[in-house]
């Protein structure tokens, strides 16, 4: 599995976990809508807003994918707890405050990467 296939697939099934019955339909296609815009190498700058769940939760996932590969370099087993404290600390880094909404993606897209990871392990290892 590419990178770019973990980020959609964290990205398409935190969106699932967050999205209310009158935000799903508009939530999924900004997510693919964003996943598009990544993969083709526009500017992901301007969709990269807190306001924005759809750009948060696909920041968030490419992030979480990065940080987890860049753990279980050090530490084969790279927790949870810390994968979520290098996320909150990469994602404040990045944007300098941390609402309430943040916290609520993060903690889904650790759930979602984590899952993935030990999905794809159990199935032969990321690529």
């Amino acid at each position: 599995m590419t990178a770019t296939d973990a980020i959609a697939v964290i990205s398409r099934n935190t969106a699932r976990r967050l999205a209310t019955p009158e935000s799903a339909t508009k939530l999924f296609a900004d997510v693919e809508e964003t996943l598009h815009r990544r993969d083709s190498d526009e500017s992901l700058s301007q969709y990269v807003d807190v306001m924005e769940l759809a750009g948060v939760i696909v920041s968030a996932a490419s992030l979480a994918w990065s940080v987890y590969l860049g753990l279980r370099q050090k530490a084969p087993s790279a927790a949870r707890q810390e994968l979520q404290r290098s996320l909150h600390i990469e994602l404040l880094q990045q944007d300098g405050t941390e609402s309430e909404l943040d916290r609520r993606v993060i903690n889904v897209v650790i759930d979602e990467t984590i899952g993935l990871a030990h999905r794809t392990t159990d199935d032969g290892g990321v690529s």
